[in-house]
């Protein structure tokens, strides 16, 4: 019989099923993706945080005043729904528990197949050896005991 097991997990630029891409400079531009896998669910709540570092090739940091929005989209990618939205600076803090980004509101709960988007808006491309990110959630999925 299959159990349920919620986890707390910290998505990022390794987690399996994440895909990172360039960013192109004055595009809006998916540069991190995760595919939530088969059989599983993040939740994502008021308690958890976002964090990133982001830079270009040479490496310079992007500028605090780049647009960030994370969003959760649909296996097809024609629903979306934004979880946070701001400037780069509100998401740059990694370990300093008092000025990490918290999402706001109720959990949103991304479902298996949907997809857990960050995208940037920057006057300079984002490269993709370069993004450190992290978001915590909680990863719901079952298992055979």
């Amino acid at each position: 019989m299959a159990r349920v097991v919620k986890e707390e997990v910290q998505i990022n630029q390794r987690t399996p099923g994440v895909t990172l891409a360039d960013g192109v400079a004055n595009v809006d531009s998916e540069i991190a993706v995760y595919k939530v896998p088969a059989k599983s669910q993040i939740e994502v709540r008021a308690t958890d945080f976002a964090g990133m570092y982001l830079a270009t090739a040479v490496p310079a940091e992007l500028a605090a005043s780049s647009l960030v929005t994370i969003v959760t989209t649909d296996p097809q990618n024609r629903r979306t729904k934004i979880l946070a939205q701001g400037e780069y600076q509100q998401f740059k803090e990694l370990q300093d528990a008092l000025r990490k980004y918290y999402f706001k509101g109720e959990t949103v709960i991304v479902p298996a197949d949907f997809r857990l988007v960050i995208k940037v808006l920057a006057t300079a491309a984002a490269d993709d050896a370069q993004t450190r990110f992290t978001i915590s959630a909680l990863n719901v999925y079952e298992t055979l005991d």
